[in-house]
């Protein structure tokens, strides 16, 4: 990279050294690593779908919910429909009625992308997207009938995240002063904590108010080539030909989202919910909070080579594009087995900030000579002990598809036979 061309074309926000805890630098020593036990799963999913999420109990409680609707059988798409109304319980600040909803899906051997996004608190994208993928589908059931089917059926408890309960804190002055919120996220004087029990949503008493609404989200199905040959397609909701300039897409701050999916056989599903609350509110007196559905994108790619395919997702970052892109440069277009894919999953990640010009980099994470590379920059170099949200999906050879974690960051995976 050409430094002189960096610092003409890099652009960016301050902040960025309070935000990762690096007022000063810090010696580049290594630390240990503390792994996530399972990233991956030990094969693809073809009996019944593998789930990734942030909540194992949730997970449980999908699984145990299929049970108890027997003898009715949802295919994979009902089955997403599902799982996707659950997440609502799960992250009821990030995946909303009123949240952007972005996903992968692919079915029929066809992948595609699928963006809804709102400017407003009475716009419905996170609803919207269900209803148009349950368009033209066989059983021509509408989203309030699977919606009281979960009200029915599902018995599981879902408790509170360590994420959410962050969250949680950070909105602690609002909830308190409003009395619908405060009934079901206070405990006393103190936010739900990690473990405790979430309030059960009414999902079909929550859709049939939305559906009430005239609100009509804005949709795109837009990928941008990156790179494309006769064996090699990559495509982006981002345009990596601006990276390639040295143009960083650098947000002012990170761009949390709620991330989940599903896999069977060669079906996949995976998606990224995410709103801005300006000050927390119930949504018709639910326990989901009101916001509006147009946060910054996440990054998702897609990689067709060779008859393997790879998706990539990232979020919590102020530039997800860049963790991506880096990865395109360690080489992950060219990954020949989930090892590899899990093996860069891992790899240690730096980003570039600017205002002032600094490099941040997972120094625990790195080896010698990728310091070394990165000291002939000449920039201050600052350390974070991790950065960035980076999941992932997979299908080589046709067997299956199967999903990978980010050990970085709070995540569950099920993995079915």
């Amino acid at each position: 990279m050409k430094t002189s061309l960096f610092l003409l074309l890099l652009i960016g926000c301050t902040s960025v050294l309070k935000k990762l805890d690096i007022d000063t630098p810090r010696s580049l020593k290594k630390a240990p690593l503390s792994l996530t036990p399972v990233t991956m799963c030990g094969g693809p999913s073809l009996k019944s779908a593998q789930l990734i999420g942030t909540n194992p109990t949730i997970q449980r409680g999908f699984k145990d919910f299929l049970k108890n609707i027997q003898p009715i059988e949802l295919d994979f798409k009902e089955q997403i429909i599902v799982w996707t109304l659950l997440q609502m319980n799960v992250r009821p600040d990030l995946a909303t009625p009123t949240s952007r909803l972005q996903f992968l899906i692919k079915e029929s051997n066809q992948t595609s992308y699928h963006d809804y996004t709102g400017d407003d608190t009475q716009t419905y994208p996170f609803i919207q997207a269900l209803e148009e993928l349950l368009r033209n589908h066989p059983r021509k059931k509408n989203l309030l009938w699977y919606a009281e089917l979960l009200d029915r059926h599902v018995r599981s408890e879902v408790v509170v995240g360590i994420s959410f309960e962050k969250r949680l804190l950070s909105l602690k002055d609002d909830i308190a002063t409003n009395a619908t919120l405060r009934k079901y996220y206070f405990r006393g004087d103190d936010t739900l904590k990690e473990s405790e029990r979430i309030a059960k949503i009414n999902f079909s008493r929550l859709i049939s108010a939305v559906q009430k609404s005239p609100g009509r989200a804005k949709k795109s199905s837009e990928l941008s080539d990156y790179r494309k040959t006769p064996k090699l397609k990559l495509s982006c909701n981002y345009d990596f030909k601006l990276y390639d300039e040295s143009i960083f897409l650098i947000g002012p701050d990170e761009s949390p989202g709620h991330i989940f999916g599903a896999s069977l056989g060669r079906q996949a599903f995976l998606a990224i919910a995410s709103q801005t609350i300006e000050a927390a509110e119930p949504l018709f007196e639910e326990p989901v909070f009101k916001g509006k559905g147009n946060p910054r994108s996440a990054a998702l790619c897609t990689i067709q080579n060779d008859g393997h395919e790879i998706w990539l997702s990232s979020h919590n970052s102020r530039d997800p594009g860049q963790h991506i892109y880096h990865l395109f440069k360690y080489g992950i277009i060219n990954a020949k087995s989930p090892a590899d894919i899990d093996s860069l999953l891992r790899h240690s990640r730096h980003i570039f900030l600017s205002d002032p010009l600094r490099l941040v980099i997972e120094s625990s994470r790195s080896k010698p000579k990728q310091i070394q590379d990165l000291l002939k920059l000449n920039v201050p170099i600052y350390n974070a002990e991790a950065m960035g949200s980076i999941w992932a999906w997979s299908n080589f050879n046709n067997e299956g598809g199967r999903f990978y974690l980010d050990d970085r960051n709070p995540g569950a995976l099920f993995c079915a036979p």
